[in-house]
This record gives C-alpha cells, sequence and structure tokens, in this order.
C-alpha cells in the first residue's frame, strides 16, 4: 500500500513538472511571436508618413503650435 501511495505521488509531481514546462513553452512562443509583431507594426510605419487621425475642421484639438486644428485649414 505504502509503495502505491509513493507512485502516485511521483507521478502527480511528475505531470506537475511536464505541465509547468509546456506552459512555460507556450508562454515563451506567444510572448516571441506579440514581441515580433509590435516591431512588425511599429517599423510599417515610416518617419513623416501623413495618416489620418480622425481630426475634422470643427474639432477644436490643440496641436503642439497652441492653435486649434481649425485655423490650419
Amino acid at each position: 500500500m505504502r509503495s502505491l501511495v509513493k507512485r502516485i505521488e511521483l507521478v502527480a509531481n511528475l505531470a506537475i513538472i511536464v505541465v509547468a514546462i509546456i506552459l512555460g513553452v507556450v508562454l515563451v512562443k506567444t510572448y516571441r511571436r506579440s514581441s515580433a509583431a509590435q516591431t512588425t507594426a511599429t517599423a510599417a510605419v515610416r518617419p513623416g508618413t501623413n495618416s489620418f487621425l480622425g481630426f475634422t475642421p470643427n474639432s477644436r484639438c490643440q496641436v503642439s503650435t497652441g492653435k486649434r486644428m481649425d485655423e490650419h485649414w
């Protein structure tokens, strides 16, 4: 009976270790994939590229010059 309990405990400990290793591998792969996607997305927009940010002449947003956006149009 005692050897059966020890075997069950050994199998449970091994299962915990295997699950921890698999979880670690999955997390590392996910982190690498998300990190690569972020660098690709940021590299796609080059400095000086014009992009529409959703501002309209009536939005009254402040820009770095301190003037309203509608004063520029």
